[in-house]
């Protein structure tokens, strides 16, 4: 892990105490070492809202590609996964905002399910997001709720698990964006409405592919042919099932052209 900050002492102090974070996560491919990744703007773009919303102080674009050029050169041939933490720093947690902002990046190898290649099967997972939250829409560190629902899914034999917003609605998976088919053909994804996070895997999609915010619950399966979860780590992944409704594979043209935007590299192909 490599950290870059403006003052002494343990890089993030506050914010792992105190959650005060946030993060982005991309694919580092051994082909875009001189060049930024792929949807790095989006990555930043997202990143800076979620610093303005915790109040930390932006450490500006400077640091952060001098952070990446860091990782870029750091982690050597092959395909890797970094992450970018900004991390709150100093000031009293209870009683004003961050007077600093640390940058940690971690690089690691790809784990095993970011690269197998088989259709996941999801479980419904509990009604945890919620609009009104204010940090809905920020990729901040509190982890823990999604990660305990992805676990209580692996338990039960499925893959991942597809949680819901606090009225029903289908939001997202636990690391990734839910995309549907539907039986005329419309293709679409939760949107605000149910809480899920703006992805920048699915903002990239948008750019060549129609993709509709639409609302659905556990009870509208019926209509689903189809659905994929796509981002920024594994590209797309197809699923074969949420929870007891089998689905099918999406139109071979439309997955074609989505893998070709999120991994034209060819790396990962879930």
């Amino acid at each position: 892990m490599m950290a870059d900050r403006d003052a002494p002492g343990p890089p993030g102090l506050r914010g792992m105490l105190t959650g005060e974070g946030v993060f982005e996560s991309l694919r580092l491919d051994r082909d875009c070492a001189l060049a930024a990744p792929p949807g790095w703007t989006l990555h930043l773009d997202r990143l800076r809202r979620g610093a303005s919303r915790l109040e930390l102080p932006w450490p500006g674009d400077v640091r952060i590609a001098a952070a990446l050029a860091s990782a870029q050169a750091a982690h050597g041939p092959g395909t890797v996964r970094a992450r970018f933490t900004l991390w709150a720093d100093g000031g009293a947690p209870l009683h004003e905002p961050p007077r600093r902002c640390a940058i940690a990046v971690t690089i690691e190898p790809l784990q095993a399910d970011e690269q197998d290649p088989r259709p996941w099967s999801l479980a419904i997972g509990g009604r945890v997001r919620n609009p009104a939250a204010r940090l809905w829409d920020c990729k901040h560190v509190g982890l823990a709720e999604a990660l305990a629902w992805r676990r209580a899914a692996r338990a039960d034999g499925a893959d991942d698990a597809l949680l819901c917003a606090v009225d029903g609605q289908l939001s997202e998976a636990t690391t990734s964006t839910a995309i549907f088919g539907l039986s005329d053909g419309t293709v679409v994804t939760p949107g605000p409405g149910a809480a899920a996070l703006p992805g920048t895997a699915l903002a990239r999609l948008r750019k060549s592919l129609p993709i509709a915010d639409g609302a659905l619950g556990p009870g509208d399966l019926e209509p689903l042919d189809w659905a994929v979860l796509v981002n920024a780590i594994w590209g797309v992944r197809v699923v074969a099932r949420i929870g007891s409704h089998p689905l099918g594979a999406p139109p071979h043209t439309w997955l074609a052209a989505a893998r070709a935007t999120l991994d034209p590299a060819g790396h990962a192909r879930p």
